[in-house]
């Protein structure tokens, strides 16, 4: 999983229409809230190395979050047909 406090950069978004991130919530069950969009990420490592990954970026307690990067995200869930 990736750091909370990870150094990295959004090179890129993409359109999420649809998609959900779920979380563990407080009262031991699950929510779900919409993603904000894709982000292509470019991360630093503690080696100085970087590495690409896509992320999902959602609204939570005000704040906007990289899914992975938070500790109760439990998965990407698709848009309903």
């Amino acid at each position: 999983m990736l750091g909370e406090n990870q150094k990295y950069e959004i090179d890129s978004i993409i359109p999420a229409t649809g998609w959900q991130a779920r979380f563990h919530s407080a009262n031991g069950a699950h929510s779900e809230q919409p993603l904000i969009c894709w982000a292509l990420c470019n991360f630093e490592d503690q080696h100085d190395e970087n590495s690409k990954e896509v992320l999902g970026l959602v609204l939570r307690q005000g704040k906007r979050v990289l899914c992975d990067c938070d500790e109760d995200f439990i998965e990407y869930v698709p848009p309903k047909q």
